[in-house]
């Protein structure tokens, strides 16, 4: 039969994954909500064109400085192209951060745990079987 200890164990084990899955739903929680305000930032090689996004990688702004409109269509389309993938990039990098912070010091539930449960309901079937079967 399963011990006292060992249940206290399991119900140990079980509060510190419940506190530790609330932990977690407050820190992603928390982390969403700063991820919706975040934008990256990204300018073309030769800096006239300068482009923001919101964190889902949606174009917010580009700004071309006059110095710009003396490139051909090519030249600007480059630039525009380069700075909104550097801003889509730097959006990427930030929401990465934020994530990896709200998980950080997250453990994942003891397997030492679920082992102990395993063999200790491994032994009860197997005296159970014994007392079933009238075998010692």
């Amino acid at each position: 039969m399963l011990s006292e200890s060992s249940a206290w164990r399991d119900v140990e084990n079980a509060d510190r994954a419940v506190a530790q899955a609330e932990e977690a739903v407050r820190r992603v929680n928390e982390a969403q909500g700063r991820i919706a305000q975040l934008t990256g930032e990204g300018t073309s090689k030769d800096s006239l064109i300068h482009a923001v996004t919101d964190a889902e990688g949606g174009l917010v702004e580009i700004t071309l400085d006059p110095r710009a409109m003396r490139l051909d269509s090519k030249g600007i389309a480059q630039g525009v192209t380069t700075a909104v993938k550097r801003a889509q990039a730097h959006a990427r990098k930030q929401v990465q951060q934020l994530v990896s912070e709200a998980l950080k010091d997250m453990d994942p539930l003891d397997a030492t745990f679920v082992d102990d449960r395993v063999a200790q309901v491994a032994q009860d079937l197997n005296r159970l079987s014994r007392a079933t079967t009238g075998k010692a």
